[in-house]
């Protein structure tokens, strides 16, 4: 946030009173990112193919995710692919907060912040109960 805030004053781009939101839709790409990494972590304990198929598969995904690049296109394959992206209303919006004070898709992002909270309880279920399970199946 240090290094955003200094982006920020750097560029000399204005801020509102907005800003004070951002924190919160990256509090929820955070906790998107800990749900699933909590999915995939038994998994990746006991299957070495999984760690080297998330590095080639978080690869593209970054691609896909509008990360280095604005909003695509409406109509396009890649705003159709942004739109089924669940991370991309979270890193636009965080985005947009920063930096024009607006939200361009409120609705994506109240239901994707929505389904989040019960994915990472899932998902640290699934930890509990996994971890045990790749615990015992490893041997150790």
């Amino acid at each position: 946030m240090v290094l955003v805030a200094s982006v920020l004053v750097v560029y000399r781009v204005p801020v509102g009173r907005e800003v004070l939101l951002a924190p919160f839709a990256i509090l929820a790409l955070v906790l998107l990112g800990t749900a699933l990494g909590l999915f995939l972590a038994p998994i990746a304990g006991l299957y070495e193919d999984i760690s080297r198929g998330l590095n080639v598969l978080l690869g593209i995904w970054f691609f896909l995710t509008p990360v280095v690049y604005q909003k695509a296109a409406p109509g396009t394959f890649l705003d159709w692919v942004n739109f089924l992206n669940p991370v991309t209303p979270l890193l636009v919006t965080a985005r947009e907060l920063l930096t024009s004070g607006g939200v361009s898709r409120p609705l994506e992002f109240l239901v994707v912040c929505g389904l989040t909270a019960p994915l990472s309880l899932l998902g640290w279920m699934f930890y509990r109960f996994g971890i045990a399970f790749s615990i015992e199946r490893s041997g150790a």
